[in-house]
This record gives C-alpha cells, sequence and structure tokens, in this order.
C-alpha cells in the first residue's frame, strides 16, 4: 500500500483489507510502503499491526515497488491508501 501523508484514510484502509483478510481466512500480510510522510502514517501503520517500509524514492511508482519488493508473498495484490477508486487502466492491442 503506497502512501504519503495519507494519516485521514489509513486506517480505513488497513482495516478494510484486514476485514478481507480475515474473512476469506488468508494467510497475508500488509505491507505500506511509506515514501516520507510527515503526518504521522507510519507510526497509524504500525499501530494496527501492519509492517511498514521506507521507499526512499519519491514518487507513486517507486513507493509501490518497495512494497511489493519488500513483500513476502507468493502473490502481490495492491491497494491505495487515499481511498479513492480509480477505473483499471485499460489498452488495446488490436492489430
Amino acid at each position: 500500500m503506497p502512501c504519503l501523508n495519507e494519516a485521514e484514510t489509513l486506517r480505513a484502509c488497513i482495516q478494510k483489507a484486514q476485514e478481507v483478510i480475515h474473512k476469506h481466512d488468508l494467510q497475508a500480510e500488509i505491507v505500506v510502503a511509506d515514501n516520507g510522510s510527515h503526518d504521522g502514517s507510519p507510526e497509524i501503520a504500525t499501530a494496527r499491526g501492519v509492517r511498514v517500509v521506507s521507499a526512499p524514492i519519491r514518487g507513486y511508482g517507486a513507493a509501490l515497488m518497495a512494497g511489493i519488493e519488500a513483500a513476502r508473498g507468493t502473490y502481490v495484490v495492491m491497494g491505495d491508501a487515499d481511498r479513492r477508486r480509480r477505473e483499471p487502466a485499460t489498452e488495446s492491442r488490436r492489430g
């Protein structure tokens, strides 16, 4: 979960992920890749039992990659910490 100053929404995002993990009886971890927050986001995540890793290179993509690289599981599911819904990126490859 890439994160930069998401204190307002981070708790809810972590809680939602934890609910899904529990509901489906999954063995999973939640990783917050912090990109230099100064609003207490890393402390919020740690208090919720989430592993926080530092993403020292600034930018959304860098934070995303830092989280993926830190993940210990076989599969990675990405979620944002800002609770905004985004349309999936699609691209047509018709030739």
